[in-house]
């Protein structure tokens, strides 16, 4: 096949191969031909509507099926909304949004980059997007429409074309963000029509559904509803968590246990997730399997601690497409412990599982500690991904904040801090996590000396 511009001229031979009864035909491109591979092992999906990843932040996540499902079974699931589907749409779009659209600078790009730290798929059977690994390989329907975009002269207006045939098909403000990553989104291990139509085409410039002047009117009513659906997340929150001394000692004392214990992936996933919880970090930040944007992948050395301080150079995300700046994150647990999880899970690499897999283990993890227990559903059920909030909520519970005049504006500034975010809204929504029952006991104070946070425990 060859391509000129925007148009191309095919000398092609068409082949009709019959498909096993229940198999998935996925299609690997050479440079010279294509294989098609028929898998046989029945689709695995993961285990909450919004945990597409693992899924992963946090941060995570999301968009379309990727898988090869036909349009009528696609659009069935599109309908199954709820308030509670809404509600993660609305953690999702905080975390990442593409809110540079409108002027304004997120502090939670790239969701692909939350929990996409397993792979459902072996590399065979994947294509490649820009240089980079496609978590799997696109639908039908993906495919076609970004060929489609290749073929066409004007860019924005088939890119125009494409978005409202899917609009009118399932009209809803909800549905928009979804179709924006179905159709825009260029993200490390994520499909969308644009990437793979650069894929086939390199020269396809990246357009942003922003910059549609055809498509403002629904990028404006995406950014209202996304900001609705955040005062629905603060108003109720998310997850209640019960008995929040209880639940604190029993993450501490699966802490000193781990540090302990035989490495194995489950403790090792264990560990992951503790880590996520005493630092507040993303899924993939705990967890040298998921190279960052700049290729660097994390390691011990990205952990500095130092009284109950840990400057962490790991950040996944990015504000401007560089590395994040490493930055001061409050230890919820002691350094002892924080140093031996870190041990654990950078010293003794988990070999990578499913996604399905991976959050099974890890759910079954918590429920044997009994941590698990603790969690009671208001609008979401508990992720992995829910560590990072939970931490950031009893961030504000375990000490004494000192920092400003006013120990509440003070406790929400080192959460901030302590989250890296640039906007206290953003914060916000990762502190809908309401206690019942005691509120814990302090464990130290925060204070604030040449700029820098100290950590006094008790």
């Amino acid at each position: 096949m060859l391509f000129k511009k925007g148009f191309y001229t095919t000398n092609m031979e068409y082949l009709k191969i019959p498909i096993p009864i229940g198999a998935t035909p996925r299609i690997v491109y050479g440079n010279s031909s294509i294989t098609v591979h028929f898998d046989t092992t029945p689709a695995k999906r993961p285990l909450e509507n919004d945990d597409a990843q693992e899924t992963a932040g946090d941060g995570g996540v999301d968009a379309e099926p990727a898988d090869a499902d036909d349009a009528h079974t696609a659009k069935r699931r599109r309908k199954d909304d709820s308030k509670v589907a809404k509600v993660a749409l609305a953690e999702r779009l905080v975390e990442a949004s593409d809110s540079e659209e409108d002027g304004q600078a997120e502090e939670e790009e790239g969701q692909a980059e939350e929990e996409d730290v397993d792979s459902d798929d072996d590399n065979e059977g994947d294509v490649r997007v820009k240089g980079k690994m496609a978590r799997k390989s696109p639908n039908a329907e993906q495919l076609a429409l970004a060929r489609r975009l290749v073929a066409a002269p004007d860019k924005p207006a088939e890119l125009t074309q494409i978005f409202t045939e899917r609009y009118d098909s399932l009209p809803g403000d909800e549905h928009i963000e979804s179709y924006r990553k179905y159709i825009f989104q260029i993200a490390k291990g994520q499909n969308s029509v644009l990437s793979l139509a650069q894929e086939i085409d390199p020269s396809i410039e990246t357009i942003k559904m922003g910059e549609i002047p055809a498509l403002k009117e629904h990028t404006a009513k995406k950014i209202a509803h996304q900001q609705k659906a955040e005062q629905l997340v603060q108003q109720t929150g998310k997850v209640r968590i019960s008995d929040p001394q209880g639940l604190y000692n029993k993450l501490l004392a699966a802490a000193e246990e781990v540090i302990q214990a035989t490495p194995s992936p489950e403790s090792i996933l264990l560990a992951e997730d503790l880590i996520a919880f005493s630092l507040e970090l993303r899924q993939n930040e705990a967890c040298p399997l998921k190279m960052r944007n700049d290729e660097h992948r994390l390691s011990s050395a990205d952990f500095v601690i130092e009284n109950n301080i840990c400057t962490f150079s790991g950040g996944s995300k990015t504000h401007d497409g560089q590395p994040r700046a490493p930055f001061a994150k409050v230890c919820l647990f002691p350094n002892r412990i924080m140093l031996g999880l870190i041990t654990h899970v950078f010293d003794n690499m988990r070999p990578k599982m499913s996604n399905g897999v991976t959050t099974a283990k890890s759910l079954a993890e918590l429920k044997k500690h009994g941590i698990l227990d603790h969690f009671e559903t208001i609008t979401k059920k508990f992720q992995r991904r829910d560590m990072r909030g939970v931490g950031s909520r009893f961030l504000i519970a375990l000490f004494d904040d000192k920092t400003k005049a006013c120990p509440e504006l003070g406790a929400i500034a080192t959460a901030q801090a302590s989250l890296g975010h640039r906007h206290a809204d953003t914060t916000a929504i990762y502190l809908s996590y309401p206690f019942v029952g005691e509120t814990p006991a302090k464990i130290g104070s925060i204070a604030m000396e040449d700029d820098k946070r100290i950590v006094t425990l008790y």
